[in-house]
């Protein structure tokens, strides 16, 4: 079908082509007999209604996490051998170091293409940042503001369009600019540092009604956080990651239906694989 549309089109190059409506009307269809197209939609139906659940069950799992995460990093609700301790009001920049990085010139070719994996804010879109788009060198490492991340450090996309949005490194990388770095100092649970900045940009990214937070450095450092004793911060990271452990499942699941579906649709719309039909 897409390669009957491509014979009806015009242009110089295949990312240029223009397809007009009354062309589009010459585009031979192959068209099975009615009970055959009446099987097909039931078919394609069902995975469709399959892809509704899911993604129902999906937007369920992220309002629940978003629920535990108000009621427990802000300490309304408690586990029960934690009772009457007290928890601090910190500011985010007194419990950790932060860093950014910066971009080497591009007027220097030999800066990129190394072995330093260079990680940009958009790339903070995922649980973790496990490969990058560009690479650079050792010398652009020293010769710019691009600055190393640990695995295990927290990310913080502070412009484009991720801003507002927090992940962890899963590998040595350097960053640019538009990324800050988190790493928490003795005393407070890595997961549990990473759960409490998703929830005040989660916050601060609802306040803008879904626009793009404008985000800095200070904003960022100066965030209050409620922490409690180390051994509460760990407990409460874990029920907030098995929450995102859900959300996951749900997610990969929706886009696997998805992908069979699409799957199914280029097989049975393009009689490839043809469907039995009760007499």
């Amino acid at each position: 079908m897409i390669h009957s549309f491509w014979a009806y089109s015009y242009g110089l190059t295949n990312d240029r082509l223009r397809l007009y409506p009354k062309d589009a009307l010459k585009v031979p269809v192959a068209i099975p007999p009615l009970p055959e197209q009446k099987k097909i939609a039931e078919i394609l139906s069902t995975w469709d209604e399959a892809i509704e659940t899911t993604e129902a069950l999906l937007a369920i799992a992220r309002t629940q996490k978003r629920a535990l995460m108000q009621t427990l990093l802000t300490g309304k609700r408690r586990f029960p051998e934690f009772e009457g301790q007290e928890w601090r009001e910190v500011r985010l920049g007194d419990i950790a170091r932060t860093w950014s990085g910066g971009t080497p010139s591009r007027k220097r070719p030999e800066f990129f293409g190394g072995a330093i994996p260079w990680i940009k804010s958009g790339e903070v879109n995922a649980a973790r940042v496990l490969s990058t788009e560009e690479t650079i060198t050792e010398a652009a490492l020293a010769a710019s503001a691009a600055r190393m991340v640990s695995p295990g450090n927290i990310l913080v996309a502070m412009y484009g369009a991720t801003a507002g949005v927090v992940s962890i490194s899963g590998i040595p990388a350097a960053i640019n600019q538009a990324i800050l770095a988190v790493e928490p100092s003795a005393g407070t649970d890595g997961a549990y540092l990473h759960r409490s900045i998703e929830f005040a940009m989660d916050k601060t990214k609802r306040l803008t009604q879904g626009g793009q937070p404008n985000l800095n450095a200070a904003i960022i450092r100066s965030t209050k956080l409620f922490l409690p004793e180390l051994e509460e911060q760990r407990l409460i990271a874990g029920v907030i990651d098995d929450a995102q452990r859900e959300i996951d499942a749900l997610r990969n699941q929706t886009e696997k239906l998805r992908t069979e579906k699409k799957a199914l649709m280029q097989q049975l719309l393009t009689r490839k694989r043809r469907v039995q039909v009760d007499a």
